[in-house]
């Protein structure tokens, strides 16, 4: 039963959380790169890929799912973060607010779909949502 418990708190904060923030993906084909958006609501924040592990968030990741079609041209790349003190956390954290792009060169043999799983948190000035696994799927045609 403590296990139901749980088990639905936790999919309320995912839910929650996915409130708070939405990923959209696209592939430039003149470009080669992955581009996939966080487009967050008012008031909250995303924390960068880059962080000191000491500082308490849980940093954003990608991970693409294997696939024969596609081959990774660069790391996934983030713009210029915002560096502040986190009163949740008591550190300084770099993050990102309202939207922000990430990008990484891919390249294609074939039409096929990029599949990436974002790892992320999300925070704002008084809480914090635990982190959540995300799909976000990208059609690559050729």
């Amino acid at each position: 039963m403590k296990f139901i418990l749980i088990l639905f708190a936790f999919l309320a904060f995912s839910s929650f959380a996915q409130d708070k923030i939405s990923w959209t993906g696209e592939f430039d084909a003149k470009n080669n790169k992955a581009i996939l958006t966080a487009n967050l609501a008012e008031g909250w924040h995303l924390y960068s890929q880059n962080l000191e592990e000491s500082a308490g968030p849980v940093a954003t990741r990608f991970e693409l799912a294997p696939n024969d079609l596609i081959q990774i041209g660069s790391t996934m790349r983030e713009p210029l973060p915002i560096r502040a003190y986190d009163a949740n956390f008591e550190a300084n954290v770099q993050y990102f607010e309202k939207k922000v792009n990430f990008e990484q060169q891919l390249t294609a043999t074939a039409s096929t779909q990029a599949i990436y799983t974002v790892t992320y948190m999300v925070c704002n000035l008084e809480m914090c949502l635990p982190p959540v696994d995300e799909e976000v799927k990208i059609m690559i045609t050729k």
